[in-house]
């Protein structure tokens, strides 16, 4: 399967949305604190010229979400699983956004099912690829290709996990979240740990007929 297949493969079973987050200038005006997340801007993997490396220790940081993808024939091919920066999610909950230099992890793997006592099951296995994205509230990198629409976008691949390989977000990140872009590109209704309260919210996506 393609890398880009594995980034849009979300909107293969229907899962997207969320609120779109207000901007900065609004949050000012609310009071609302951009800043609550540890560390502030992460220069440790972004660069002076905006290029992006995949954080080191994203695998200890807080998980924002799960998903799980099946081909045609309803079996399991990939699980997806969303790490965000600390203080991501308190500042999410706090303020209705994620934080300027939050940053989302995506890693994602192959999958297999066996006959378990508990019934069929789906269960991760080998490394494909990662997606990170950086929110910028800024606009730090007009003239980067792999940052626009309030974050910065990266992808990697398993077989060089350190490289960067996408080369411009619009052709070759945004088109998988277009489902998403009233709420600021995430799809955070799939996010249990980001809901105010502890009731699954009516999907954006199904209430518009997307």
């Amino acid at each position: 399967m393609s890398w880009k297949l594995l980034v849009c493969a979300p909107l293969l079973i229907g899962l997207s949305a969320c609120q779109q987050a207000t901007d900065q200038g609004d949050d000012a005006n609310t009071g609302a604190d951009l800043t609550s997340i540890e560390g502030g801007w992460p220069a440790d993997i972004v660069s002076a010229t905006g290029d992006i490396s995949r954080p080191a220790d994203f695998e200890t940081w807080p998980t924002l979400g799960s998903w799980s993808t099946a081909g045609a024939d309803d079996i399991q091919n990939g699980m997806h699983q969303v790490y965000v920066s600390p203080g991501g999610i308190e500042s999410f909950r706090a303020n209705g956004t994620f934080a300027d230099g939050t940053v989302l992890v995506k890693e994602v793997r192959g999958a297999a099912t066996a006959a378990l006592t508990t019934g069929n099951a789906s269960y991760a296995t080998e490394k494909q690829v990662w997606f990170v994205m950086v929110k910028d509230a800024e606009g730090r990198f007009p003239d980067n290709a792999l940052w626009g629409d309030g974050w910065g976008w990266a992808l990697f691949e398993a077989a060089e996990p350190d490289k960067q390989v996408a080369q411009n977000y619009i052709l070759d990140c945004k088109s998988c979240h277009i489902p998403a872009e009233s709420q600021d590109w995430i799809y955070t209704e799939a996010y249990p740990v980001l809901w105010p309260e502890d009731v699954a919210p009516v999907p954006s996506w199904q209430s518009s007929g997307e």
